[in-house]
């Protein structure tokens, strides 16, 4: 089903750009049907757009329904949505949607209107994707998923489940030696290929460990001949979301392989290696022929992965520590830790590795992109506050983080936007700035350590700076002191397009601080 937006449509007509009643409709209509007959070509010619009188027709017929033009302006408003829709681009560079759409009353209803649409570009954008090993552009694809109604699964992702066992049984011919192995046809296999699949739906959740199991009864067959290759994709395997069993044998193999290769340089070193390499055959075909024939092993101390250091907050012995503050402290050292890893040369890649070693997490269409401790910011309604504004004019893209002593809230502000709420005294502000939001990224932690409840942080910045460190250590509190306009307003700016300044919080309204906010 194509998507057309009518949106052009209707400025080309000189519609208002609030949402026109019927009779106004009606006027576009015979206005643009006027127009079709002078052109005497049986199409008008709109924008990219060429309308014929049905396409006239049809388009005046929805726009009468309730809550049509809301969600056609709501497309319209989202670039990297409406080019999905209409020219099959892959969304990329941000996120597909405003993600504080999800909030609005009226959501559910957008994403049975805009499903039919998602069909046909992300089934086939994903599909050929896949076709083409451009396993970037299909997690992209399948990052789109997300507003798409349950109804409409097996119409996008059909072909997509019949080439992903297809490239399964293509490994298995090559491990039957009915395809010549050829190392450079693999060369797909690397982070990007394991991310995709760890975001493949649950539904499709099969096609992961058909092709792990694939992969590693290929390496039985070419261990001896292509050990670096091995190494290679176990070392990448190794993040893969599949089973206990599955995921024992891939680590297993791992650190065969790694063992392989120190007593490869140690006997180079020693002018001979045919031992050592001996040996490595004969382990590596024994722990590999496990997954055959013992695939129930039961591994019950495998109690997955949680980076170094999230636990390490310093907590101040004198302060009162509350609930929200402890939450929002261990973020951050979360995110600072990660943060710190990037800005290394060898630790860019840190948080797709948290990715491939946590659980999936596949958050519900109307989940927010934040910590689960955290409420939206639309929730928040003081008494007797005032009214403040926050606008992105920056670089970057920004988690905003509004709390006090009962409760965090908060919001996403993307380039261009600006978001309301309301503050009180003794409100802390923080920011967390960065660029490629990522809502797959997913941390455990104990974030009420004195209490020993583990909580689930969702959503980071894959690409992040010395700016998003900066600001991290930083939050503001508000002084309480009413303002001579009667309203807070605070602006995020780029200057000479780089680096992050903050106006409008270090004047007679607020207090810089850095650690835990103080409530008196």
């Amino acid at each position: 089903m194509q998507y057309r937006s009518p949106i052009p449509v209707l400025q080309y007509a000189g519609a208002p750009q609030e949402q026109p009643d019927v009779n106004s409709l009606l006027r576009i209509q015979k206005r643009l049907l006027v127009e079709l007959d002078h052109g005497g070509t049986g199409s008008l010619p709109i924008g990219t757009q060429s309308l014929t009188k049905d396409d006239i027709l049809t388009l005046i017929e929805d726009l009468k329904q309730q809550q049509s033009f809301l969600f056609h302006q709501w497309v319209y408003d989202n670039p990297r949505l409406l080019a999905l829709l209409e020219k099959g681009t892959a969304p990329g560079g941000g996120p597909l949607y405003d993600r504080n759409l999800s909030y609005r009353a009226e959501f559910r209803q957008f994403k049975i209107f805009v499903s039919p649409y998602l069909v046909q570009p992300v089934g086939k954008g994903v599909n050929q994707a896949v076709l083409k090993r451009d396993f970037a552009t299909a997690r992209a694809f399948l990052s789109a998923r997300h507003p798409l109604e349950p109804t409409f699964f097996d119409d996008t992702f059909g072909k997509l489940g019949h080439s992903l066992k297809s490239l399964a049984e293509e490994i298995k011919r090559t491990e039957r030696k009915e395809i010549n192995f050829v190392p450079g046809h693999y060369g797909f296999v690397d982070g990007t290929f394991v991310d995709f699949l760890n975001d493949l739906p649950e539904a499709l959740s099969q096609y992961r460990e058909m092709l792990a199991i694939a992969f590693i009864n290929l390496s039985v067959e070419i261990q001896t001949t292509h050990p670096d290759f091995c190494q290679h994709i176990y070392s990448y395997l190794q993040g893969l979301h599949c089973s206990q069993e599955t995921k024992r044998i891939i680590m297993q193999n791992r650190a065969v392989f790694n063992r392989h290769q120190e007593k490869q340089e140690a006997s180079s070193n020693r002018g001979g290696s045919r031992t050592g390499c001996g040996a490595f055959v004969g382990i590596a075909f024994f722990i590999i022929t496990l997954l055959r024939v013992l695939i129930n092993i039961a591994d019950d101390d495998d109690q997955g992965y949680t980076p170094p250091g999230v636990n390490q907050v310093d907590i101040p012995s004198a302060a009162v520590i509350t609930l929200s503050e402890m939450g929002y402290q261990t973020f951050t050292a979360q995110i600072q830790h990660i943060v710190k890893r990037q800005l290394t040369a060898h630790g860019k890649d840190s948080i797709a590795e948290v990715i491939r070693r946590q659980p999936l997490y596949i958050p519900p269409a109307e989940a927010p992109l934040y910590p689960d401790f955290c409420e939206p910011m639309l929730n928040y309604q003081p008494q007797n506050a005032v009214r403040t504004e926050l606008t992105n004019n920056s670089e970057y893209d920004i988690v905003v983080f509004l709390r006090n002593q009962q409760a965090t809230y908060v919001a996403f502000l993307a380039k261009g936007q600006k978001v309301e709420t309301k503050m009180v005294a003794q409100d802390a502000l923080s920011f967390y700035a960065g660029n490629d939001w990522s809502y797959d990224v997913t941390f455990k932690a104990h974030l009420f350590m004195r209490a020993g409840v583990e909580r689930t942080v969702h959503g980071a910045f894959l690409s992040s700076d010395s700016t998003t460190l900066n600001y991290l250590n930083r939050s503001y509190q508000y002084l309480g002191s009413y303002p001579s306009h009667g309203v807070i307003g605070i602006a995020f700016t780029s200057p000479n397009e780089d680096g992050l300044q903050v106006l409008g919080c270090n004047n007679e309204n607020f207090t810089e601080f850095e650690g835990f906010a103080k409530y008196k």
